[in-house]
């Protein structure tokens, strides 16, 4: 996925088989896989919380929503540094369970590239 600086981008993951107690984790990894790569924890749903942010986040820039068994990361005014590879996660017992992630690529004028 491509956005340009300043736009709107949403990404969404779908977990139709979720227990109603699970919380649905959205991570960034900012570079391609390697020993060196981490992921960052950016936000989780919680069905009694709603949306809880990470501390390193401007809470405004991010927002969460669930419907139903979709859950949607709406990321506002993205700039070239939130580029990176986008999961949602759930935590099972004892397994972790990724989605196959998005890769974002934010760039200035993306849009004109290609005319």
């Amino acid at each position: 996925m491509t956005a340009q600086t300043n736009q709107t981008v949403m990404l969404s993951c779908e977990a139709k088989t979720l227990p109603s107690h699970s919380r649905i984790y959205w991570l960034r990894q900012r570079q391609a896989p390697s020993a060196n790569s981490h992921y960052e924890f950016l936000a989780f749903w919680d069905l009694t919380k709603g949306a809880v942010h990470g501390k390193e986040l401007e809470q405004e820039k991010l927002t969460v929503l669930r419907d139903s068994s979709r859950y949607t990361l709406s990321l506002q005014s993205a700039k070239p540094s939130d580029s990176g590879v986008y999961f949602c996660m759930t935590v099972g017992n004892p397994d972790l369970t990724f989605g196959k992630g998005t890769q974002l690529s934010v760039g200035k004028d993306l849009a004109q590239c290609c005319r």
